[in-house]
């Protein structure tokens, strides 16, 4: 399915089955040549933003090299968070 996808840069792109039961598959592209992907139940444009947020903030901040957790608790209470 991810590789039907037409990912567009760092943005989440959802791609739902068609049977209707409403699951969705987001993949979106990271640095380093890495690939999220997820699944959703609904795919709720402002949930999928705020979960996108979230895994960079998480992969950026806390499963590098250098984990720096205050900066990853600021990626994640930062009003872009909240009010995307």
């Amino acid at each position: 399915m991810v590789q039907r996808m037409q990912l567009v840069k760092t943005e989440p792109t959802a791609d739902c089955a068609a049977d209707g039961q409403g699951l969705c598959t987001v993949a979106m592209r990271l640095e380093g040549g890495v690939l999220a992907v997820w699944i959703v139940v609904i795919a709720d444009v402002d949930s999928i933003q705020r979960q996108a947020i979230a895994i960079q903030a998480f992969l950026k901040y806390a499963a590098g090299k250098e984990e720096n957790y205050r900066a990853l608790t600021t990626a994640l209470t930062t009003e872009t968070l909240v009010t995307v």
